[in-house]
């Protein structure tokens, strides 16, 4: 048996390289698609926590059967974040488009799969139909997924030093007896501990945009982040909220 080939990924953005789909007889065949992730094996163990599933699910795409086969046949999984911070820039990263400008082709030998796409291929490859989050075009799945994404969005973001909020500011969320001030002032923490974690992703999304390496129309990383949390669910996270503030207060 072929041994595989660690599938390649990205200097640049730091993610997998895609899968360049190619013309074959087989693509007529209608139906004939299912979606691959991007990030496997599924049992690694740098997958399997609260973060690593974030990224298993953050970045995939609808293939023809017959080349995602031939993807696993040919090909084992990708250098896989380990560390938090790491899980959560290669997650925020997907999740905002950002995609290489060189696909993983196939009929390629192994030692030079990598293919430079032209804007009509990159158009094609990254279309969102083609290039997205896990059941990101099934509305049930959707929304699982989201939460998932969007619990540990959060839950990193809590996590990050929020030393330049007012401490004015923080003793009032923490004794406030007005239910609706709670949520004004938890809400504007809550995204400024986001805004805080994603300054480091923000300025290389801006770098990776002018350099032609992120989804048409995906101009925006904060948006996308957004998407992943329902503005209703961020009172889910005021206890965690206050625990951290109550420790540094």
């Amino acid at each position: 048996m072929t041994p595989k080939v660690m599938t390649p990924t990205c200097e640049v953005t730091g993610l997998p390289h895609p899968i360049l789909i190619y013309n074959h007889p087989d693509n007529r065949a209608s139906g004939l698609a299912n979606y691959d992730h991007s990030f496997f094996d599924r049992n690694d163990p740098a997958l399997r926590d609260d973060a690593g599933l974030a990224v298993r699910m953050s970045r995939g795409q609808v293939l023809p059967m017959w080349l995602h086969r031939k993807k696993h046949e040919r090909l084992s999984g990708p250098l896989l974040p380990q560390t938090r911070d790491e899980k959560f820039a290669v997650a925020v990263k997907a999740c905002a488009g950002v995609v290489s400008r060189w696909a993983i082709d196939l009929r390629r030998p192994d030692d030079d799969l990598l293919t430079y796409m032209d804007d009509t291929t990159f158009a094609y490859v990254t279309d969102y139909k083609r290039l997205h989050y896990e059941q990101a075009l099934k509305p049930r799945g959707a929304i699982h997924r989201e939460k998932i994404i969007g619990m540990f969005f959060l839950k990193y973001a809590l996590e990050q030093d929020l030393g330049h909020i007012s401490p004015a500011l923080v003793d009032e969320f923490l004794g406030t007896t007005s239910g609706n001030r709670k949520k004004e002032i938890g809400n504007f923490i809550l995204n400024e501990a986001l805004d805080v974690s994603l300054a480091p992703v923000l300025s290389m999304h801006r770098t990776l945009l002018d350099e032609g390496m992120v989804q048409p129309g995906r101009t925006k990383l904060r948006p996308a982040v957004s998407r992943m949390i329902k503005r209703g669910k961020l009172i889910d996270y005021y206890e965690p909220l206050e625990q951290k503030l109550r420790l540094v207060s």
